[in-house]
């Protein structure tokens, strides 16, 4: 009897051993990244249909105003009153698809093409740093997530802000042996501004992590030239406030972040704990999935 079970332990360990080998051989062919992209934006699409026939409200609708006043007429106005709130780069590129399928359908297109970029470009920075088996699990991972699915129906900034803070990333690792690339990490830092003000914390990450690994590149003209290339379009907004508004640090968020902020110490673990509560945003399962890889 032991005999068997150790025979029958030993082809059971066989099994494993040659469908892991298999399964790896699979994930290394050359056409699998393509096919694998192709598979999961289909997926994506199907997950984002359900949604379509909902209507896109509030920030939205000002964004797809936005782009269309821009492109037809040279502003940046909603209904001919000069705006000052969101950032231009989300209406300026969304709006290509409102001329094609309407406001309404229009700015859900957008997202959903940011949507699958951003898988795209996640699987390109993981596939980058890990094995291509972590690239793949932090990609279903995301693709499945109901936050990501729902922030591709709803036509806002979000997703495009990922798409240019990962490809920011991605260019600045890859500038590591390409310091030419530098100049590519800092526009698309600036253009990630120029969605959304958070994208600013690339610059001080840029500047504290080539500090701490990559000294050398201290003295690179590349990396100095990407950094006031960032700034420089950043820099666009403020100048156009200053332009139209007499102020370049006109913001029509002060008085909202004013009338909802719940104190000094209290709003500081409101926003802790939402980053880190995998049900309502997605960064614990790739913090999770990053460890993994490290691991």
């Amino acid at each position: 009897m032991n005999l068997v079970n150790t025979w029958q332990g030993l082809e059971r360990a066989s099994f494993f051993r040659e469908s892991a080998f298999s399964l790896s051989r699979i994930l290394q062919h050359r056409f699998f990244p393509v096919g694998f992209l192709l598979a999961v934006s289909l997926v994506l699409l199907m997950l984002w249909w359900p949604a379509l026939h909902y209507p896109i409200v509030s920030d939205t609708a000002l964004y797809a105003l936005l782009g269309e006043s821009f492109w037809k007429t040279g502003t940046y106005t909603v209904l001919g009153e000069l705006h000052g709130k969101h950032l231009p780069l989300h209406p300026i590129l969304s709006y290509p698809f409102v001329a094609v399928f309407g406001y309404h359908i229009g700015m859900k297109v957008s997202t959903l093409v940011a949507g699958a970029l951003v898988l795209v470009s996640l699987f390109m920075l993981l596939d980058r740093f890990f094995h291509r088996s972590v690239a793949v699990g932090g990609v279903l991972a995301l693709l499945f997530h109901h936050g990501f699915v729902m922030m591709t129906t709803l036509g806002s900034a979000d997703l495009l802000l990922v798409l240019l803070f990962l490809l920011a990333l991605l260019a600045y690792e890859h500038a590591r042996e390409h310091p030419r690339l530098y100049i590519w990490a800092g526009v698309l830092a600036g253009l990630a501004c120029l969605t959304r003000y958070n994208g600013i914390v690339l610059f001080p990450l840029f500047l504290l992590f080539t500090a701490w690994k990559r000294k050398e590149h201290l003295r690179s003209g590349w990396f100095w030239g990407g950094l006031l290339l960032g700034a420089g379009l950043f820099s666009l907004w403020f100048i156009r406030d200053a332009l139209v508004f007499g102020d370049p640090l006109r913001n029509e968020y002060t008085g909202e972040l004013r009338q909802r902020f719940l104190g000094i110490f209290r709003q500081p673990l409101v926003g802790i704990r939402y980053y880190l509560q995998p049900m309502s945003n997605v960064l614990p399962v790739l913090f999770i999935l990053g460890l993994v890889g490290v691991w």
